[in-house]
């Protein structure tokens, strides 16, 4: 493991918006708190995100397509549909 801190481009992204209370929670608490629980953990390392919800990087439907494509890193799937 290296001893220098590393900086992680990540991307969270939701074909809906940040209003719908299961998404709004990508944002306010895993986006909002990485990098605090990181520093708690003794981890030199940060998270660097880039934020994209309400379908501005993809439509409905392709949460896992676009996690597969290496769109996006992470998203909200739903269940019922994807």
């Amino acid at each position: 493991m290296s001893a220098e801190a590393e900086t992680y481009k990540l991307t969270m992204a939701s074909s809906h918006p940040t209003t719908l209370p299961w998404v709004g929670k990508l944002s306010s608490v895993v986006v909002a708190q990485s990098n605090t629980r990181l520093e708690a953990m003794g981890s030199k390392d940060r998270i660097a995100w880039t934020e994209a919800y309400g379908g501005s990087l993809y439509n409905f439907k392709e949460t896992l397509d676009a996690v597969s494509d290496g769109l996006t890193d992470a998203g909200w799937v739903g269940t019922l549909w994807e």
